[in-house]
């Protein structure tokens, strides 16, 4: 499926700290994304909604909600599965992100053919990989710095040389107009 972003529907379970964090940032940087958001605490969830202007589902209808979803991401706070082969819909093509620790979506789930799960475990790699080759670009940027500090102290003293540049400028020019009304004379 290769709608974009912005046409995905996205149904975000959680809405403590790192749900409302991921909420921020959907916000901000899709154009009003099509989420949803479910929590066990109905009251919680409502607030945020109304903050963010986005609607909520009751928990307990999450599984049926899950027929319609492209993007699920679950940022719950259980110490078990809340999603598993037994409430997750067969056959739906979704990516499923897990940010909960411990996992709060079952593994085998990420094997079904039309399913792409990513957890925190990966999210880690991903971001370890990401810092080990901006670690590496390091010595080249710092090369770049210095040749651009080096053009910048050249340019700086060609330009503290400029008034003496343009005082010999003009006493030359100064000395050529004499020569030249000497040979008018």
């Amino acid at each position: 499926n290769t709608r974009h972003i912005h046409e995905k529907k996205i149904l975000l379970l959680g809405v403590g700290d790192i749900g409302q964090n991921t909420i921020d940032n959907l916000v901000k940087h899709i154009y009003q994304p099509k989420m949803k958001i479910a929590n066990r605490s109905f009251e919680k969830a409502e607030k945020i909604a109304d903050k963010y202007k986005i609607p909520q589902i009751d928990f307990n209808l999450f599984p049926e909600e899950l027929k319609q979803t492209d993007v699920l991401i679950v940022a719950t706070g259980a110490q078990k599965y809340i999603i598993d082969e037994s409430n997750f819909p067969k056959d739906k093509e979704m990516l499923v992100i897990d940010l909960s620790i411990p996992n709060n979506v079952q593994k085998e789930i990420g094997n079904w053919e039309n399913v792409t799960l990513i957890d925190v475990d990966q999210l880690s790699q991903t971001i370890k990989a990401t810092m080990e080759q901006r670690k590496k670009e390091i010595p080249k940027a710092e090369g770049i710095i210095k040749e651009m500090a080096k053009d910048f102290v050249d340019w700086e003293k060609k330009r503290k040389l400029a008034p003496q540049i343009n005082q010999f400028k003009n006493s030359l020019k100064q000395i050529e107009e004499n020569e030249m009304h000497n040979i008018r004379s």
